[in-house]
């Protein structure tokens, strides 16, 4: 099968949507040929057989339709809910693949230049409800492209349902598949014995998306204190590594936490092999939730268990007793009362229990359930939506 997958985050960069889609373009090309839309400079690490990758995309409607139209592909798959909007231009039949925070505060592609223009004069005029408005026509356009695609595809059972709830589509069209988790993240390497419980986080330190909560894991660390034993490492940067340093600093135990950057392949390994237990308590809101979470998923294939909120798709790969706790808050009084917890249990988490639970989230086994439910839609549309 020949398949066009049009997607807004790919390698180079890095993030759990970038690794979705490149385990994604990995596995499919095993069996099909994949072209994958992307934005200009964006690459795969290695060039793989049946695989072309096509940088051309600008995110302007009006330049990528006329793009798309050329492929010689027998089925799209769009990896956000803003994409969807192209399948109601494109020939082929579609699917769309959704995460949470895409379609709870839909992004779109660049609007044709009337629809830009009112919306630049509704922000720029400062009228009330101007963003309501703008959001509002953005969902109708990503409700008629999810509506138009044969099956649409979440990371977790929350999405799942929440995507349902927002946009009227009825559950036979909606089908859990977990982002796949590739290959060399099931890793059998033996942690090293330590008197400290070492703790690891491994986020991007947004200053204006501080979802990920760390300054939380970091007041609950200064609350333990001395109690025990413990060491904290963060792999990440941006904007609020800074602050976060400083907040270290500030409650006395910045000799106890390390701020590391970003980590490339190896060292990633590397952290997860090396630590106790992942610690991520994600604070929600209604329009910004963990939709599913790939590093839980990363670090249970290394046998690692995990500290986290049981919020949004988290409780999918999070599962009490199994592969980790879960906190009922994310206030550091919450986060404190769990690493403690955590601490006494700790023994009762056995790694390759762990990597096998992790089993169900490989690249490999969600590209398949993916793949199936794909040629079955197509096998069972209508002559006119299969080509």
């Amino acid at each position: 099968m020949r398949l066009g997958l049009v997607t807004t985050n790919f390698p180079p960069s890095r993030g759990g949507m970038q690794e979705h889609a490149r385990g994604l373009v990995t596995c499919l090309a095993r069996d099909h040929h994949v072209t994958a839309f992307v934005r200009h400079g964006a690459q795969l690490p290695a060039p793989l057989p049946n695989t072309v990758v096509a940088d051309q995309m600008t995110w302007h409607r009006e330049l990528d339709l006329p793009i798309l139209r050329r492929a010689e592909v027998d089925a799209w798959l769009v990896l956000d809910a803003g994409l969807a909007d192209y399948l109601l231009h494109l020939q082929q039949p579609g699917f769309a693949y959704v995460h949470g925070n895409d379609f709870l505060r839909p992004w779109y592609p660049r609007e044709d230049l009337l629809r830009r223009g009112q919306s630049w004069l509704i922000r720029r005029l400062g009228l009330p409800g101007a963003e309501a408005s703008v959001m509002a026509w953005r969902r109708k356009r990503v409700r008629a492209g999810l509506h138009r695609a044969l099956a649409v595809f979440a990371n977790s059972n929350w999405s799942r349902a929440e995507c349902g709830r927002l946009y009227g589509l009825p559950p036979s069209r909606l089908h859990v598949v977990p982002p796949g988790i590739a290959p060399e993240f099931y890793q059998e390497r033996a942690r090293p014995p330590s008197p400290e419980l070492r703790l690891l986080t491994v986020a991007r330190l947004h200053a204006h998306f501080q979802r990920k909560n760390v300054d939380g894991v970091l007041r609950a660390l200064a609350a333990i204190g001395p109690t025990f034993p413990w060491r904290y490492t963060v792999i990440g940067n941006g904007s609020d590594r800074e602050r976060l340093q400083a907040l270290a600093a500030e409650l006395g135990i910045a000799d106890r936490v390390s701020f590391t950057g970003e980590a490339d392949g190896a060292g990633l390994l590397d952290a997860y092999a090396t630590h106790d237990v992942f610690i991520m308590p994600v604070r929600s809101s209604p329009t910004d939730q963990e939709g599913f979470g790939m590093v839980f998923a990363e670090a249970a294939a290394a046998g690692l268990p995990s500290i986290a909120t049981g919020s949004g798709g988290i409780p999918d790969v999070v599962v009490p007793g199994v592969s980790g706790v879960l906190i009922e808050g994310d206030g550091p009084e919450h986060i404190a009362a769990a690493i403690t917890r955590f601490r006494a249990e700790r023994g009762s988490y056995e790694p390759q229990a762990i990597r096998r639970f992790a089993e169900r989230f490989s690249a490999r086994a969600c590209t398949s359930l993916l793949m199936q439910t794909v040629q079955e839609r197509l096998a069972a549309a209508p002559i006119g939506r299969r080509a």
